[in-house]
């Protein structure tokens, strides 16, 4: 893979979120799934690139919907001490538990018959990995064959004493979306 770059700044997740729900719902084309979320009211802010978290979020969520015939995809979101968790989770055909490294490998995918017409280019995942850990943070899978999938990532939060005058805008997402 070539070198990646992201930028370090002050991240609103709001607008991210809106687009990438928005988005979402032509990832998951006619298939009967169902797009929730798990959102905290406002979001946190974190530390990152929003360019680069919006491509980590979209290559997730690709990935739960190539992965999931029916059910649901749920984004969550929750704060800790210092980092901001966002978790793509499916209830797609889920991984066996020794393939949770190989799938964020270069080139590789997990190994399951069903998985074989669903192929991409096996890199999604791996340049995922490359881009959270350049933005401080890391990312991982819990799974369970047959259950589905949650993909998590961490970035570093920005306590709400540290934020700059007029930096957050109010949440505008309804429940309705």
């Amino acid at each position: 893979m070539g070198r990646l770059e992201v930028d370090q700044v002050e991240v609103d997740l709001d607008p991210i979120v809106r687009g990438v729900l928005s988005t979402a719902v032509g990832l998951v084309g006619g298939k009967p799934i169902k797009l929730l979320k798990d959102l905290p009211d406002p979001l946190p802010m974190a530390q990152g690139d929003p360019v680069r978290i919006r491509q980590v979020l979209l290559n997730l969520y690709s990935n739960a919907a190539k992965f999931t015939d029916e059910g649901h995809i749920t984004l969550h979101i929750r704060e800790e001490a210092d980092r901001v968790i966002l978790a793509v989770q499916d209830s797609g055909v889920g991984i066996p538990q020794g393939n949770y490294e190989l799938i964020f490998e270069e080139f590789r995918q997990a190994a399951a018959g069903r998985r074989q017409a669903r192929q991409g280019s096996g890199l999604g995942l791996a340049i995922s990995r490359q881009l959270v850990n350049l933005m401080g943070g890391d990312i991982w899978v819990e799974s369970e064959v047959g259950q589905g999938s949650i993909f998590s990532f961490s970035l570093p939060r920005i306590p709400a004493s540290d934020l700059s005058t007029n930096t957050r805008q109010p949440n505008l997402m309804s429940e309705g979306q």
